[in-house]
């Protein structure tokens, strides 16, 4: 792997993009979901976070693996990064890398009563891992800590993530991308509400399709 690095664009910039940006597959209205958000870098042990997709490829991880070995030639350390990089691999398709990203999510949790009559209804935050779950899983795998986007203060409630939380325990390493994905949460539209994360590594005047609800 020949890996060249073209630019580095400073984290504020991205984050500037996603501030401005609007929820994705909303129909007509235009939800400007992180305008009240709080947006900053943070360091997590990835067993502190809660991955949403219950599976990871294994050609993605080896291909991370090698990147972020390529990477540190350069003093870029793809566990702890700062800034969005644009970079090349052997001279094809220039590509963006930002640092993962961690929502703090409101989920809601239903108590039943022993007669099963009375149910209630309690409120938790969780960590929610929305991009960046190949280079989790490897951090998680040399016991080393990853440097994230977190983003808290925003209405997850009303405008949840497409996907349930799940744990590390529920992520398989697959040769293919299984029938299975993630546990939605709309099964009618499965990514209403999705964040427009990809914006974080453009890398020119028009964003990448989402990674979200590809193969």
């Amino acid at each position: 792997m020949k890996v060249v690095i073209e630019r580095s664009e400073p984290i504020e910039c991205a984050l500037e993009r996603l501030y401005n940006s609007v929820l994705l597959n909303t129909g007509e209205e235009k939800i400007y979901y992180f305008r009240t958000s709080t947006m900053r870098l943070a360091d997590f042990r990835p067993q502190e976070i809660n991955p949403t997709s219950l599976y990871v490829l294994r050609d993605h991880l080896e291909f991370q693996r090698e990147l972020h070995s390529e990477l540190l030639a350069f003093g870029i350390d793809t566990f702890r990064m700062d800034e969005v990089i644009h970079y090349r691999v052997d001279g094809g398709e220039l590509w963006g890398m930002a640092p993962p990203v961690v929502e703090i999510h409101e989920e809601f949790i239903s108590i039943t009563s022993r007669r099963q009559k009375d149910v209630s209804e309690l409120r938790v935050r969780v960590a929610l891992l929305e991009d960046g779950e190949h280079r989790a899983w490897c951090a998680m795998k040399l016991h080393t800590t990853l440097r994230c986007i977190l983003i808290s203060d925003t209405d997850s409630a009303k405008y949840p993530f497409v996907a349930y939380p799940v744990s590390w325990a529920d992520v398989k390493v697959c040769d293919a991308v299984p029938s299975r994905k993630r546990y939605y949460r709309n099964s009618q539209n499965q990514y209403v509400f999705a964040r427009p994360l990809h914006i974080l590594r453009q890398v020119g005047d028009i964003p990448p399709p989402p990674e979200i609800g590809r193969k």
